[in-house]
């Protein structure tokens, strides 16, 4: 044979392995795969497409070093080949490398500039780097250049998302499971994103067709367990939880979910273990870094305990329901809260040191004399184990009574009716905490009840809102510009005490009413962890919840409201105070 005969049969074998070689890739026969290119390297070394192949093999073994080794060579052997930078890229990607992704995948799309696939990829580097209008172009380009790249459509729909747009972001979704009807990672997406909605029975939908496809998803179960909440469907949320486990055992997510259901259950004991996994969760809550040991129930009668207060003001109100049953156990007690609270606080737990948290050099100034710490709601676990160990008191927070009886007064001066504060909405409205939230606009039944004075408790600028409402409804809430409802809690806490009755939406404001006593009632949406199983929230004597599911309207409730309030205000015109 000569040696032309000879190059040819070479290049004909080298041809054809190649073909069986990428066959089994396509199939995932990577073994298989893996042994054909490696047998065509040993007849040509520098065979750039064997090199690039099992550089991507080795990428989905997750050898990160030798796939980024192999690709670079095969790059080395035709630099001119677009799609060896954009899989360069791509590995870039996974392993989080942003800016090289960006430059191999910038250099692919000059080589080739229809290259919709590198665009796509472009498009994640950028969302990745929260570059989300440059996210979406790529992604845009990708689809114009290639509308049946589910990836980009896949792609775009994630950055609509995290721009809040979740009608478009589920658009997204759908039409790449339209292209690609087994992409688990759309049909998982479109969950999260119904769940934003609280579509809860598009949830579930969705999560069914990822179990069809792919059935180990640990993800997917908890998208289930957290429907099932919003439902009320609590035994199946808590199976569903498990099977996650049973997935990924250490997954915080999971822990902490489970952990909200067993405590909606009446579950304590076993939900207040869960929830420790707030610390750890995916998005997780704020932890004081002190250096003490941490308080395991025990009582202490010769030792110093220091309790700081977490998450919002709400939460640390809440959670302050249980300081009086902390300060028996301890032969000194150190309660330490935001800023706002030092003086309400100092005033309702006398026998205890109060301090801000921000006050950072007092704080250390304790550190001799401390013996244990304990984070608010961590106090749970040893104190209110069981539903039975909620007392159920009237109040526990104590306003300056002179404040209150100022109050008390200048409101019987504006006449007899009876005296209602309103909060109707969070001071933080971003994503969906707006579907929490009734619009002012939308109390029509209860400003038509006649017979009642409104006062304004909304903790945050308002006065269109206000305007707005007095125009609909020729109601005028009153308002005392002087009192800073926000940061002045101490004196909020003296007018809220005044009043004959509070109705919030579930915010600091109504948590602040029933911890000093005043009868409030709560409009509330969807899963509710704090009735632990009963007809009522266990945190606050005063406390009544008017529950909405999701598939409710606003209007169901407040219809409810009105309806009570008339007989509220009918029986205390028959028992007038004192």
């Amino acid at each position: 044979m000569n040696v032309s005969k000879k190059k040819s049969s070479n290049a004909n074998w080298i041809e054809s392995t190649l073909e069986r070689a990428i066959q089994h890739h396509k199939q995932n026969q990577l073994t298989q795969a893996e042994e054909l290119y490696r047998a065509i390297l040993q007849k040509q070394p520098r065979h750039a497409h064997a090199l690039h192949c099992l550089g991507l093999i080795a990428q989905r073994t997750r050898h990160y070093d030798m796939a980024e080794q192999l690709i670079l060579r095969s790059i080395e052997e035709d630099p001119a080949f677009a799609m060896y930078y954009s899989n360069l890229g791509a590995l870039f990607i996974e392993q989080n490398k942003f800016e090289p992704a960006i430059q191999s995948l910038n250099k692919a799309i000059r080589l080739k500039p229809d290259y919709a696939d590198a665009m796509a990829n472009l498009g994640k580097a950028w969302h990745s780097l929260q570059r989300l209008t440059e996210a979406a172009d790529w992604y845009r380009k990708a689809i114009d250049i290639n509308p049946t790249l589910a990836e980009a459509y896949n792609g775009l729909g994630s950055v609509l998302h995290a721009q809040n747009d979740y009608q478009g972001a589920i658009e997204n979704f759908q039409h790449a499971t339209r292209i690609h009807p087994r992409f688990v990672a759309a049909y998982s997406n479109l969950a999260v994103t119904y769940g934003e909605l609280r579509q809860y029975d598009n949830v579930i939908s969705c999560c069914q067709k990822v179990i069809e496809l792919e059935p180990d998803q640990a993800e997917n179960y908890q998208h289930l367990g957290l429907a099932c909440q919003e439902l009320g469907q609590l035994p199946m949320s808590e199976g569903f939880f498990q099977r996650a486990l049973a997935l990924k055992p250490q997954n915080p997510n999971y822990h902490w979910g489970l952990g909200l259901t067993r405590l909606a259950m009446g579950k304590l004991d076993q939900g207040w273990t869960g929830y420790e996994y707030r610390w750890q969760k995916i998005d997780p809550i704020t932890r004081q870094n002190f250096p003490y040991p941490i308080w395991q129930g025990e009582n202490l009668p010769d030792k110093t305990i220091l309790v700081w207060g977490e998450q919002g003001i709400g939460d640390q109100i809440m959670f302050a329901s249980m300081y009086n049953d902390v300060l028996p156990r301890f032969r000194k007690t150190v309660f330490a809260c935001a800023a706002k609270l030092v003086s309400l606080y100092a005033r309702s737990f006398p026998q205890a040191d109060v301090v801000a948290l921000e006050n950072t050099e007092r704080l250390s100034g304790y550190d001799s004399g401390i013996d244990v710490q304990s984070a608010a709601g961590s106090l749970t676990r040893w104190l209110r184990p069981e539903v039975s160990s909620f007392p159920r008191d009237e109040f526990y927070l104590m306003p300056d009574p002179q404040r209150v009886r100022y109050w008390k007064d200048r409101l019987a001066s504006l006449g007899p009716e009876l005296n209602v504060g309103i909060c109707w909405r969070s001071g933080n409205m971003t994503g969906n905490r707006s579907l929490y939230c009734s619009s002012l606009e939308q109390w029509g039944a209860i400003f038509a009840i006649n017979g009642v004075r409104f006062i304004n408790l909304q903790y945050d600028e308002c006065e269109g809102e206000l305007t707005r409402a007095r125009q609909l409804f020729g109601t005028a809430i009153h308002g005392f510009p002087e009192v800073d409802l926000y940061n002045d809690i101490d004196e909020a806490a003296a007018l809220t005490r005044a009043m004959d009755m509070v109705i919030s939406a579930p915010t600091a404001a109504g948590i602040l009413a029933a911890a000093v006593g005043v009868p409030t009632w709560v409009m509330t949406s969807g899963f509710n962890w704090q009735k632990f199983g009963t007809a009522e929230n266990c945190w606050y004597g005063t406390l009544h919840s008017f529950d909405k599911s999701w598939v409710q309207d606003w209007d169901v409730i407040i219809e409810k409201v009105a309806h009570q309030l008339q007989h509220y205000r009918d029986a205390s015109r028959l028992n007038p105070a004192e």
